[in-house]
């Protein structure tokens, strides 16, 4: 049992480790009787000096120098497509990941973009990459990139006018707003360290942030699984704005308790991933293009964890994203 949150344990735990051990002990019998080494008056010695010698190895294959000190190239892995065509991609961000690089080389979903275009494209060395909307280093999920400046400019009108609908689900400890659909809105100012603050509403530097969210499901120790759309696009602000209502998110240390809320068992990051984008395609008749990118392990880990079906929440979202 966690400090604050009542999860469920496995029995299959202890089976798996038994077998991992057993699966060890078989290794290190068969490379002992290689060796001619092997009988029984000397097991114990032979199977450590096997276990030392394994050891040994994986330090040899595996050196401290990263790839490139050694002279290799290094190709960046590209993150899963989810749609793409010749005016756009939607990839599916892996939790980590900078969105756009802060300083030249950096690894960065822009960059892995660019190299699979420059791979799979049409023979540009630098083709356009045109990042229309961002997402936090530790969020995962749904993110649309421009393929061309024409799409980039109809994507970001969009977003400004407010037509790119973009859902989130998030996992609070408690929720204390009742089970209706809420909108919650703040003027919020970002400092120099990055962090959000809220402000009066006629400051110059503040921006107005809002969203509607809806709670989904309960656990039996009170997480609550939440669908949140975002009405605005500011940085942080669910992570704020929940916060503010006394609902920090799970796993979240900068505007919660993320060190001991229980969590860190299954995720250590804000319990945030972006799962739906719905907006008018730039061309082909400007037709609805949609997409839904699947919940990360780590976020499935955390409600299986709180008694909480991940397939119940995918259910509730779906409905609450087509009113």
């Amino acid at each position: 049992m966690c400090r604050s949150l009542v999860f469920t344990t496995h029995a299959s735990h202890a089976q798996s480790t038994h077998c991992i051990a057993r699966s060890n002990q078989h290794s290190v019998h068969r490379q002992s009787r290689r060796r001619g080494a092997w009988n029984s008056g000397h097991g114990a010695v032979v199977a450590l000096a096997a276990l030392a010698k394994m050891g040994a190895d994986l330090r040899r294959r595996a050196p401290h120098q990263p790839l490139a000190r050694l002279g290799k190239k290094v190709v960046p892995r590209m993150v899963p497509i989810l749609v793409e065509d010749s005016h756009l991609l939607i990839v599916d961000k892996p939790a980590g990941l900078l969105a756009q690089a802060s300083r030249p080389g950096e690894d960065s979903l822009c960059a892995r973009v660019r190299s699979y275009l420059s791979r799979h494209g049409n023979g540009e060395a630098a083709p356009f990459v045109g990042l229309v909307h961002r997402l936090d280093r530790d969020v995962t999920g749904a993110c649309v990139l421009a393929k061309t400046p024409g799409a980039a400019r109809w994507l970001s009108a969009r977003i400004a006018r407010r037509e790119v609908h973009k859902y989130y689900v998030c996992v609070v400890r408690q929720w204390h707003l009742g089970r209706d659909m809420q909108i919650l809105r703040n003027t919020l100012d970002v400092d120099e360290t990055g962090m959000a603050h809220e402000v009066v509403a006629d400051r110059a530097a503040g921006r107005e942030a809002s969203l509607r969210c809806w709670p989904l499901c309960v656990g039996p120790s009170g997480v609550t699984v939440l669908l949140v759309q975002l009405l605005t696009g500011r940085r942080h602000q669910i992570r704020f704005q929940f916060a503010s209502v006394g609902s920090p998110l799970l796993g979240d240390k900068r505007y919660g308790p993320g060190k001991t809320d229980g969590s860190k068992r299954w995720i250590q990051r804000p319990a945030l991933h972006a799962w739906k984008l719905s907006f008018a395609h730039p061309a082909q008749g400007h037709q609805q293009c949609e997409a839904i990118a699947a919940f990360p392990d780590d976020l499935s880990a955390l409600l299986t964890a709180v008694q909480i079906r991940p397939k119940v929440v995918l259910e509730e979202a779906a409905i609450h994203s087509y009113k």
